[in-house]
């Protein structure tokens, strides 16, 4: 066997931490403070009493309900006032709902922009007041429009306020309360929403009695606005500390534990592309994105259908439409008020309860609409449409407290903004599409209960969505004690292994591949991974690389979380992989394979250059057949041309899976004396290998894996004692022949 490389990156303060020991003492830290860390996040047993304890609105929430009810208002005045504003404008009705429905796809787009550029920059209170001014200002204008373009404007600018709110008020009032209280904060900021929709209606109303037209109604919903904004911004709105009450608070418990350094360093953001890597993996972000695409279908265009409903079927007047309206609207109050205490207070019992509420609240909303189709009496129709508003409207925050609690501070107004163009441009604009025109041939009654169906879909996945939150509750917490205990160490000047994998689980759709792998490679280590076909090493090391993301567990390199990070980030951070195969380019020539190599590693033309006449130094075969293309090249020069491309690189972590696959004795030979040279020069590889000759020949460690998990742990040449295993990997006699000659090929 050949000697060990020399570790690299140790600092001189303290021998390096073994992996595996490291692995049981983070296993044994993390149960220690596991019910401490479920009780931070809400679920623990001591927090059912705090879930039950009397609810106080906070100043934040206060200047944000406000915020959110004049953003609200000049929405609700559009969309009940569209014939009136139709008539006047001499614009037609499905302009007017064209102009609507570009609205709603720019409050989506916008969105998305709000929690990129906060994301990126930070100060959401600064951007939550901009944008709040801007759609005050729009407001006011639409009063004076004179022409549909005048009204496009209007409804963009108020478009970017709407989006605005929508994208980082439930971030920051997450962030700004414990979750013990946090449904019942959501239910009061959409509470506000509603308070500011039936205002709206209400004085519109009042107003057309008065013999005044709909611009007085923008106009003075407008000054409103102004004068709120005005208040909120004297008031000095403040954006929280980012996970003070979640991953923050879990943070300070796991470094209170501890008496060593290091714990006060700050976690290192992620990037955009990495933060929504991460949290569209996570099962109950993308299954509640579902229900709000669901329900985007069911509210659009309902409220397109109600205003013509209530005007064509029941021949109600202006006055008296806005006033139902309204009415219905003030349903969305008291079913807050109902849900939102239980909700919480069953939260601590089940995570998944808020989305098992949002369920029955939408099989409510479609019995209603079917009543509201069908019923022959106006009173029954207007109370059957209140229910429906009331019910889709308690389902917003029982939807945001299910996907925030389950994401980092810093993902929070993304996935926000990511449920709002799913609510929006997918469902919204998909559902106008599906039913918008179903009034025409069955009327609008038909068209009311065809609504039916996206209710039906909406509770059916948000009941489905309900079992994946306890589990993504406790990764959130399980990736803080980790992070910070990898921190801790190195803040403590430990030198970790280079390479920390724990509780890797990996599936291939419903097929689970891999099960709880723990999985260390230290600096400079040569390790061998061993087992037989299909027991998931070459999974495993797609895992690492990043071409496939874990269902639970984390990678770590160097102590830094690379779970979510997307694989050329990990190349440029000194992770190389030689797939078994498919190690080259094959269109490509043997130096232009190169040239790529050094290309991507970010060198320049001199230095890649230099790297080349390096590689083609040591590999004479390889300078012959330079111009050469790649995939005329045999299957053991592809696999020294693989491994050339990752002595140009030196990586700090090789991976190569199945070196001898297919090749002559002759040929493995040789670029096994390729492997042990780049090994030699400082990088860890790790050797995944059907061959046992060819792993124990050059690794001094060895981890032999079966159905997807870790079997053997340990020094390869006690490998040769577990006879069980040798027989796992060799057919017939070869275990014999291994015996025979020391294990050494």
């Amino acid at each position: 066997m050949s000697p060990r490389a020399p570790r690299r990156g140790t600092n001189g303060k303290h021998a390096p931490v073994d992996g595996q020991r490291f692995l049981a003492e983070l296993d044994s830290r993390r149960a220690a403070v596991a019910e401490q860390v479920r009780t931070v996040l809400g679920t623990g047993a001591d927090a059912a009493p705090a879930a039950a304890a009397p609810f106080r609105p906070s100043g934040l929430l206060v200047r944000l309900s406000l915020l959110a009810a004049v953003a609200a208002a000049p929405v609700a005045l559009f969309t009940a006032l569209q014939p009136e504003m139709s008539d006047v404008l001499a614009t037609s009705r499905s302009a007017l709902g064209g102009f609507g429905l570009l609205q709603q796809i720019v409050v989506a787009l916008a969105a998305l922009g709000v929690a990129v550029l906060v994301h990126r920059r930070g100060r959401s209170a600064r951007v939550v007041l901009v944008t709040a001014a801007a759609g005050a200002v729009a407001t006011a204008a639409l009063g004076v429009a004179a022409t549909g373009g005048a009204v496009i404007l209007g409804l963009m600018a108020l478009g970017l306020a709407v989006a605005a709110a929508r994208a980082l008020h439930p971030a920051l009032l997450v962030d700004g309360h414990p979750p013990a209280v946090r449904t019942r904060v959501l239910a009061t900021h959409r509470a506000a929403d509603g308070a500011g929709r039936v205002l709206a209606l209400s004085a519109a109303a009042v107003l057309a009695g008065s013999g005044l037209t709909w611009r007085a109604a923008f106009l003075i919903a407008g000054a409103l606005s102004v004068l709120v904004v005005a208040v909120v911004a004297a008031r000095h709105l403040r954006a929280p500390n980012g996970g003070e009450h979640d991953t923050e608070a879990v943070r300070a418990l796991v470094a209170d534990a501890q008496t060593s350094e290091g714990g006060d360093q700050e976690a290192p953001p992620r990037q955009l592309r990495e933060e929504l890597r991460r949290v569209l993996h996570l099962a109950t972000v993308r299954r509640v994105l579902g229900v709000w695409a669901a329900l985007g279908a069911l509210v659009l265009p309902l409220l397109g259908f109600v205003g013509y409903f209530l005007a064509q079927r029941w021949h109600v007047t202006t006055t008296g439409r806005l006033g139902v309206l309204a009415v219905a609207t003030a349903f969305t109050l008291p079913v807050l008020a109902l849900v939102a205490p239980r909700a919480d207070a069953a939260f601590a019992a089940d995570p998944g309860a808020p989305l098992r509420f949002a369920a029955g609240t939408c099989v409510v909303a479609a019995a209603a609409l079917a009543i509201a189709a069908a019923s022959p009496w106006f009173p029954v129709a207007v109370i059957a449409i209140g229910v429906v508003l009331a019910t889709t409207a308690a389902v917003v925050p029982l939807l945001d407290v299910a996907a925030l609690s389950v994401v980092p501070s810093a993902a929070r107004p993304l996935v926000a903004a990511l449920a709002q163009a799913a609510f929006l441009a997918v469902g919204g604009l998909g559902g106008v599409l599906v039913f918008g025109g179903v009034d025409r041939r069955f009327g609008l009654a038909g068209g009311v209960a065809s609504l039916v169906l996206p209710a039906l879909l909406a509770a059916w996945l948000a009941r489905r969505s309900a079992a994946s939150v306890a589990g993504d509750l406790q990764r959130l917490g399980d990736e803080v004690v980790v992070t910070e205990e990898l921190r801790r160490h190195v803040g403590a000047g430990h030198q970790l292994p280079l390479l920390v994998c724990r509780g890797i689980d990996f599936s291939y759709g419903p097929l689970q591949v891999l099960f709880g792998v723990d999985f260390t490679v230290e600096e400079g280590q040569l390790v061998a991974l061993l087992g037989t076909n299909g027991a998931g090493k070459s999974t495993l090391l797609r895992v690492v690389s990043g071409l496939g993301i874990p269902s639970a567990g984390s990678v770590h390199l160097r102590g830094e979380d690379i779970t979510f990070t997307e694989p050329d980030r990990r190349v440029a951070r000194g992770v190389a992989q030689v797939p078994g195969g498919r190690a080259v380019f094959g269109p490509l020539t043997v130096a232009e394979n190169l040239r790529v190599v050094g290309a991507a590693a970010g060198r320049d033309k001199r230095s890649t250059d230099a790297a080349i006449d390096t590689v083609f130094d040591a590999f004479p075969r390889l300078a012959e057949r330079r111009g050469q293309l790649a995939s005329t090249l045999s299957g053991g020069e592809q696999q020294m041309l693989g491994l050339s491309k990752a002595l140009l690189l030196r990586p700090p972590l090789l991976l190569v899976d199945e070196l001898s696959l297919g090749l002559a004795p002759k040929v493995v030979g040789e670029l096994l004396a390729l492997v042990r040279r780049i090994n030699a020069e400082g990088t860890a590889v790790v050797l995944v290998e059907q061959s046992v000759n060819v792993a124990l020949s050059l690794a001094d460690h060895a981890y032999f894996m079966e159905k997807g998990e870790v079997r053997f742990d340990g020094p390869a040449s006690k490998l040769l004692d577990r006879g069980d295993l040798i027989r796992s990997v060799f057919l017939g006699g070869a275990a014999a022949r291994l015996a025979g000659t020391g294990g050494r090929g």
